[in-house]
């Protein structure tokens, strides 16, 4: 069986990464929602513009709340990659402790 190796700093490193991305994208996306908003209503208030209106604010709400919900998981897992690195740190200081422990034993 191949050894398996496991860099638990990189591991950190890509798991905060994963997070600022979904910071980042969080960010544009609040910059792009103040945006959609500072257009007002324009498709009017007559019986079609509260068609479309409605039409438009529905989808906008099912695409933001998925989207956010995206940026959630996104940041849940970012912060998994980091728990695992400090998880692979805890047992490998164990496992050393656990040896040297042995070691002094045996002589």
């Amino acid at each position: 069986m191949a050894d398996l190796g496991i860099d638990a700093a990189a591991l950190r490193y890509s798991g905060g990464g994963v997070q600022a991305s979904a910071d980042g994208i969080s960010q544009r996306l609040s910059a792009f929602q103040a945006e959609l908003a500072s257009f007002g209503q324009p498709w009017g208030n007559d019986d079609l513009g509260s068609l479309i209106g409605m039409a438009y604010e529905t989808v906008l709400e099912v695409a933001m709340d998925c989207i956010t919900e995206n940026l959630g998981g996104l940041a849940e897992d970012g912060a998994g990659l980091v728990g695992m690195a400090d998880s692979y740190d805890a047992v490998e200081q164990e496992n050393v402790a656990g040896s040297q422990y042995f070691d002094g034993r045996l002589g």
